[in-house]
């Protein structure tokens, strides 16, 4: 299938938002990267997603306000090769904190 978007649900509130992606993209699942400034506040991170623009087959990695995700990209970075659709990532901080040494 081919996603035109990302959709953010908020059970809590029963509201939801919506990023498109521009007109011929496609992308896939987002990631959630947090802010590691901003601890203490909910969604405050960024979404990382691929897109795919069909007509000029180019692939971009997209940053996403998490917090409020109808905004924007924060960044676009466009990438020297295809992504396929599909493609899954992880993020992963690279800073030990108290809670997983061991």
């Amino acid at each position: 299938p081919l996603f035109e978007g990302i959709i953010k649900y908020d059970f809590a509130k029963n509201k939801s938002q919506t990023h498109l992606f521009d007109a011929g993209n496609y992308g896939g699942e987002a990631i959630f990267a947090p802010n590691p400034n901003k601890t203490n506040e909910e969604d405050a991170g960024w979404l990382i997603t691929f897109s795919h623009n069909e007509k000029s087959n180019k692939s971009e990695l997209i940053l996403i306000n998490a917090q409020d995700i109808t905004q924007p990209p924060v960044a676009r970075i466009q990438l020297p090769q295809r992504v396929p659709y599909g493609f899954h990532g992880i993020w992963i901080n690279t800073q030990k904190n108290s809670k997983n040494q061991g």
